[in-house]
């Protein structure tokens, strides 16, 4: 039994890791009398992880009174993917081109939840 508000009696959940950011990068390229160039790709986001099954068997009555107090909560939630990587980068010439090229990270991949199973079996 629980009496407290947004007190589930019985919560079960799985929830699969976030991924993992990418990596910055900064790149500066100069020069006073030739051409100045440079290159600046940063890092990809890590996957999520999967989320397993969550299951709930509860045999007995489950008491709730507090104000948005569930009964049961079973949920099961994929982890998001990871942020990608930003990229700043200069180039700067006196006396000839100033070529950069600059590329940010891909972010990563989401992942997928698992199954989710109630069998609730009370009398009153």
């Amino acid at each position: 039994m629980t009496a407290g508000d947004n007190a589930a009696g019985i919560m079960a959940q799985s929830v699969g890791g976030g991924g993992g950011n990418g990596g910055m990068t900064i790149t500066v390229a100069a020069s006073v009398k030739g051409n100045a160039t440079g290159k600046s790709d940063a890092g990809t986001g890590g996957d999520g992880g999967t989320a397993l099954a969550a299951n709930v068997t509860s045999n007995g009555t489950v008491y709730t009174s507090g104000s948005q107090s569930d009964g049961i909560i079973a949920q099961s939630i994929g982890g998001g993917g990871g942020n990608g990587g930003f990229s700043i980068a200069g180039a700067f010439s006196g006396q000839g081109s100033a070529d950069i090229n600059s590329v940010g990270g891909n972010g990563g991949t989401g992942n997928n939840a698992g199954s989710v199973t109630v069998v609730a079996e009370a009398t009153p």
